[in-house]
């Protein structure tokens, strides 16, 4: 493919002039009468039985010509060919990604000549970076928290002991029988037998494993406690409530040793309790790291969006973003087995036009704060390394549980999917850096 000419059109479209000609394009004809004499059907004649001559006495050379433009500009205008072609990077940099207007030039058995023109970037202006006043603190994992998560780890291995003097304490475990009444009537869901609670667990309502310490096995007693103001029964909230309790016995929790026998059954890189201890407060920190890195995402995406200033955004581009919109709603509305108006009155719109309003503001929003990061990369000159590719695949393949290989395979038709992926996360995290 020759590039013979390019130049902005407008304010805001730009054309680019190709030729393809010589033995590329004989090659693209002769493929193309080849796929229309194999779909030819004539009366009379079985498939693949048609007279050569006949063939091309049916066959016009406008649609020869047309069949193999239109294959050529399916395959032309893909990521590899055009829009990632190192040779093409200067007019890339200027247009927006997506499907031109193709205006034919020339079309003949000597060459394909043809324009493409396309929507020219939006001149975007990013707010100031480094003040955008992200609200966040910086992450700390607690003993406490290290512990109640090995705690979690371990309480399915642990093994109930009865207790020689059966006096409950905190941290015991006790099994006991309950009745609860408001004004002196049993109440839904208030009442059970051989019931086993933590002491300290804070599994019930405050005050009532603290009631149940000094008692013994066999032993009753009449708790009062009050349900908090924002119970999640309603009906309940607020109201003062007296559980009659009986206890059935009560035992120590005995949990197992964190040797690397038994911690082997976790297939983690630890041996000891101490190595525990410190995989564990890794998993923490990853996690709130994660959901630090989530909500600063989101601030961030709100921020751009409504700072961010454009001279002009494409109304296709919001119109096929509003598409894509509607699709996630419809997608939502089958997956909640409703219609489409019904998901929208319960995302809290009474009409359609509302949130058809609220639909092409949302795909404004998106197109404007896709332009911003698309911004800051090019500012920052962020580009997704041979590293970063290893480290994504590396993560994916112990969260999904197959090998790395198997995940390069799957992705490879779709490596760019990824690519932009990490380009973007990294452009997030270059903004969160100059906060």
């Amino acid at each position: 493919m020759q590039l013979i000419n390019e130049a902005a059109v407008d304010q805001h479209s730009y054309a680019v002039e190709f030729k393809l000609e010589g033995k590329e394009w004989e090659e693209a004809v002769a493929n193309a009468f080849n796929a229309l004499a194999s779909s030819l059907k004539i009366q009379g004649f079985r498939s693949g039985k048609i007279p050569p001559e006949l063939i091309k006495k049916n066959i016009s050379e406008q649609d020869v010509f047309a069949r193999a433009a239109q294959k050529i500009l399916r395959n032309f205008f893909t990521d590899e060919q055009f829009w990632h072609n190192k040779e093409y990077k200067k007019i890339t940099a200027k247009i927006i990604d997506g499907s031109p207007e193709i205006k034919v030039i020339k079309l003949d058995n000597n060459e394909f000549n043809f324009q493409a023109q396309f929507k020219l970037r939006p001149v975007v202006e990013l707010p100031n970076l480094k003040k955008l006043d992200l609200q966040y603190e910086k992450i700390k994992v607690s003993s406490e928290e290290v512990e109640n998560e090995i705690h979690r780890y371990l309480e399915k291995d642990t093994l109930l002991v009865p207790k020689a003097d059966q006096v409950v304490k905190k941290g015991d475990s006790v099994n006991i029988n309950f009745i609860g009444k408001i004004d002196d009537k049993p109440f839904n869901g208030g009442t059970a037998n051989d019931y086993d609670l933590i002491i300290g667990s804070n599994a019930f309502i405050a005050g009532f494993e603290d009631q149940l310490i000094g008692l013994k096995a066999n032993e009753s007693k009449q708790i009062n406690v009050t349900f908090p103001n924002d119970y999640h029964e309603k009906s309940l909230a607020g109201k003062p409530v007296v559980f009659d309790v009986y206890i059935n016995r009560v035992c120590d929790i005995k949990y197992p040793e964190l040797n690397a026998e038994y911690l082997s059954k976790f297939k983690i890189d630890a041996k000891n309790e101490k190595e525990f201890y410190k995989y564990v407060e890794k998993q923490i920190y990853e996690w709130k790291e994660f959901n630090q890195f989530t909500d600063l995402k989101k601030q961030i995406t709100d921020k751009l969006s409504n700072l961010t200033t454009v001279d002009y955004i494409p109304d296709e581009l919001v119109q096929h973003e509003q598409r894509r919109l509607h699709d996630e709603l419809i997608n939502e509305a089958n997956k909640d087995h409703l219609t489409v108006q019904k998901e929208i009155s319960k995302k809290g719109f009474s009409s359609d036009e509302q949130y058809d309003v609220y639909e092409k503001e949302k795909a404004r929003k998106n197109i404007v704060f896709a332009l911003a990061i698309d911004k800051v990369i090019d500012e920052y000159g962020i580009e997704v390394t041979e590293k970063d590719l290893d480290e994504y695949f590396e993560k994916a393949s112990k969260v999904y549980g197959i090998s790395v290989e198997q995940l390069k395979e799957h992705y490879r038709d779709n490596i760019r999917s990824i690519e932009s992926f990490i380009v973007h996360d990294k452009a997030i995290k270059k903004i969160i850096s100059l906060n």
